[in-house]
């Protein structure tokens, strides 16, 4: 059985996600229900067979204007302060995936690194693309195209780690006030 909100694997006789916090209903094993929308308009991701959340380009998209803006920023932060030294420009390169990262999967509803990671990758492919003008060695590819694609994974693990916790928190909370009325 899996939350119809986070679909993380949920024990036998659960009535709420020990992980989110959302009230759970029965469902039969590997059973595959799709995104549903509320009243609102707000989609909720239900589970699929095996426990996967169901895919949000939403936030791909979202994903990569955050990053190549940050990107940006922090690259005419660099230039603006050290010259424009290629150490500066991988340091703000670093610190605009990671964070890029981090924002994304902390603010997407759910538990998934793939909205995130593809997120990335596109934005790894296009900042690559504007930034690199001449043939680059081996050892520049790599630090152009891999260390910014893992860090910002890394990023967004953490992103999603801080979220589970806050989610965590609020259903500890909502419990206790539950358990004082």
């Amino acid at each position: 059985m899996f939350c119809p909100k986070c679909a993380q694997t949920l024990r036998d006789g659960d009535r709420f996600c020990a992980h989110c916090g959302a009230a759970v209903t029965e469902l039969q094993p590997g059973v595959t229900i799709a995104p549903a929308t509320t009243a609102t308009g707000t989609l909720h991701t239900q589970p699929l067979a095996h426990g996967l959340a169901a895919f949000q380009w939403k936030w791909v998209a979202i994903a990569i204007p955050v990053i190549l803006v940050l990107q940006f920023l922090l690259g005419m932060t660099a230039v603006a302060l050290t010259g424009g030294g290629p150490v500066s420009i991988l340091v703000s390169s670093v610190v605009s995936f990671f964070t890029g990262g981090f924002l994304i999967a902390f603010w997407s509803p759910g538990i998934t690194i793939r909205e995130p990671a593809v997120g990335i990758a596109v934005a790894v492919v296009a900042a690559n693309l504007i930034l690199i003008k001449t043939p680059a060695s081996i050892e520049v590819a790599l630090i152009g195209w891999l260390l910014p694609y893992f860090l910002g994974l890394t990023g967004a693990r953490l992103g999603e780690a801080l979220q589970a916790r806050r989610k965590k928190a609020d259903r500890n909370g909502r419990n206790d006030l539950e358990r004082a009325a």
